[in-house]
């Protein structure tokens, strides 16, 4: 990307921010609907999970791949900005505030369960995968 095409970079930010975000979107409805036991009619009936292999991933197992996905979109999400700025300072196109501060909000969110779970194991069950 050419450094004085401000519009392409401004759109490239805000293109790649809405990406990330709905990533992060995506692990807090899944965080919820598997760890959290929302109500019934929060979200649509016709979500499942869809089993990829057959070993079973205890629900402990399961939050520490989660919050290591987590950090893999964080370094994504720096290199693709920082390609993307090619030297410039951050703007408010990145959504960088924002981002950092849901990313962090869903590490605490995988600690508590991971609390939780430890405390009350018996609640929690494997799925296969």
């Amino acid at each position: 990307m050419k450094k004085d095409d401000v519009f392409g970079k401004k759109y490239a930010l805000m293109c790649g921010s809405s990406w990330f975000h709905g990533q992060l979107d995506n692990i807090k409805i899944y965080l919820e609907m598997r760890f959290c036991k929302c109500k019934e009619n929060s979200w649509p009936s016709t979500f499942e999970f869809l089993p990829t292999k057959n070993q079973p991933m205890k629900p402990l197992d399961e939050l520490k791949c989660i919050s290591s996905h987590l950090d893999n979109i964080l370094s994504q999400y720096e290199q693709k900005v920082n390609f993307i700025l090619d030297g410039d300072q951050m703007n408010i196109y990145c959504d960088d505030q924002r981002i950092r501060e849901l990313i962090q909000f869903l590490k605490v969110k995988i600690d508590n369960l991971k609390v939780k779970i430890a405390s009350q194991p018996d609640k929690f069950r494997m799925y296969s995968y």
